[in-house]
């Protein structure tokens, strides 16, 4: 190639055939939630700590930095790194060292008959932006396994959170069965009187036996609950199992105000998976152009210097090599391997919009669920109002002798009931709070990519 031709290529700027992304192509979803509250207070601190629980804030914390399946994430990044710069690496001249000796047995006075020290350098010339689409692939993969890794944190986060109200609901239940066994207890004591008395029949004093029995009957699985979350939350902070110590609180926090959700547009950059999946599509649009650059001429320069010695004869030689290669018969194999990217381009786009439209749908469920659970509390307790007055009613009726004691084993039935249900109800409440945070992405901390040791 003539050098004046070799200089115009070398200064020719690169264009990169990476094809810009069909907008209509993703879907644009509504303006706004169905759902919506006019009583959104916006916020910006990690959202767990909107219910003011300090134990919450420290092993949310602790699973964050200790958490393996997390670390397990994070190495995805390395990964995704160490590839960005191999792939990286084709842009510079890559030079090769070689050397040689050649011996002759047959003299052996004379063995040594030839030695060579060289090096060849060799460097591709990006002119349609081969190797730097190949690099803006690697890096949009870096990116998603990035924000992988911060959904995994959201979503450990979550998992702590809601682990974390089950262990306060199995002990507010333990502290309610206490009382319920208690109350049971005396009752037993009144019954066994009125027996001894004649005044009542030992019918009487069975069925309040089986209640009592009957309430006793549940510590046993709500204790064995309580120790199963308490492990798996050990394991979320990347603990031994029963290792740690989590405090006695008993007590399940109060609902905390609803968070901001914003538009639905929002969540294409506060929710991570989101986020991870356009950094796909970004990379396999690059990938896209990348074989489009795959069809086109490639010029390859290379440079030689050898140093030699024969026969004691040194010579030092040096070489300029330029190579250009134009594929013209291949079986239409490029042209597939377009395709072929095209292809798994649409069905990214595809995937994106279907998720986007699963995390809409998040958003609205977590809502109205958690809307129609407040009624359902509301409810519950106003039944439960209800059924403790009737146990008083039934309770002065049989003490006066109107009736026997079926009425109050029913009665009593009920109200123990739902102080175990509005238990578990509350429980959901906050569970269904910490699903909404999770469909709508937060907020959590911002966190730059963890760092790897060399």
């Amino acid at each position: 190639m003539q050098p004046v031709r070799l200089l115009f290529l070398l200064l020719l700027p690169g264009c990169t055939l990476t094809p810009s992304i069909d907008p209509s192509s993703v879907f644009s979803g509504p303006l706004r939630y169905q759902q919506s509250s006019a009583g959104l207070g916006r916020s910006f601190t990690p959202w767990w700590k909107s219910f003011g629980d300090s134990r919450l804030d420290r092993d949310i914390r602790k699973a964050l930095a200790d958490n393996l399946a997390q670390k397990q994430l994070a190495t995805r990044i390395e990964q995704a790194s160490a590839s960005l710069r191999r792939e990286g690496a084709a842009l510079f001249p890559q030079v090769d060292l070689a050397g040689s000796l050649d011996y002759d047995s047959i003299d052996p006075g004379n063995s040594l008959k030839a030695a060579s020290f060289g090096s060849l350098l060799s460097w591709e010339v990006d002119v349609w932006g081969r190797i730097r689409s190949g690099v803006q692939a690697r890096q949009s993969e870096r990116d998603a396994a990035f924000q992988d890794w911060l959904g995994g944190r959201l979503l450990l986060s979550a998992a702590v959170a809601e682990t974390r109200m089950t262990i306060l609901e199995r002990r507010a239940q333990l502290v309610v069965l206490k009382s319920q066994i208690e109350t049971n207890t005396t009752l037993l004591e009144l019954v066994q009187a009125r027996v001894g008395q004649g005044i009542s029949s030992r019918v009487d004093l069975l069925q309040q036996e089986r209640q009592l029995d009957a309430t006793r009957a549940l510590v046993p699985p709500t204790e064995a609950d309580l120790a199963a979350a308490l492990y798996a939350l050990d394991v979320l902070t990347g603990s031994a199992p029963g290792t740690l110590s989590r405090g006695n609180r008993a007590s399940l926090p109060a609902l905390p105000a609803m968070p901001a959700a914003g538009i639905p547009s929002d969540l294409l950059k506060n929710r991570p998976d989101l986020l991870a999946q356009w950094n796909r599509i970004l990379a396999l649009d690059a990938e896209v152009g990348q074989a489009l650059a795959d069809r086109l001429p490639r010029l390859v320069i290379g440079a030689s210097i050898d140093r030699g010695s024969f026969d004691g004869i040194a010579s030092t030689i040096t070489g300029l090599i330029s190579e250009a290669t134009l594929p013209v018969i291949d079986g239409g194999a490029r042209r597939a391997e377009v395709e072929l990217r095209r292809a798994r381009l649409k069905e990214a786009l595809l995937a994106y919009s279907n998720l986007y439209l699963e995390a809409i749908r998040d958003v609205e469920t977590a809502l109205i669920r958690e809307r129609k659970q407040a009624e359902r509390i509301r409810l519950s307790k106003r039944q439960l109002d209800t059924a403790r007055k009737t146990l008083e009613e039934t309770r002065i009726r049989y003490s006066q002798g109107l009736s026997d004691y079926l009425p109050v084993i029913d009665a009593l039935t009920a109200v123990q009931t739902l102080e175990l249900s509005i238990v578990a109800l509350e429980r959901e409440a906050l569970v269904l709070r910490i699903g909404l945070h999770r469909a709508i992405g937060g907020p959590m901390t911002p966190t730059p990519p963890p760092e790897f040791s060399s």
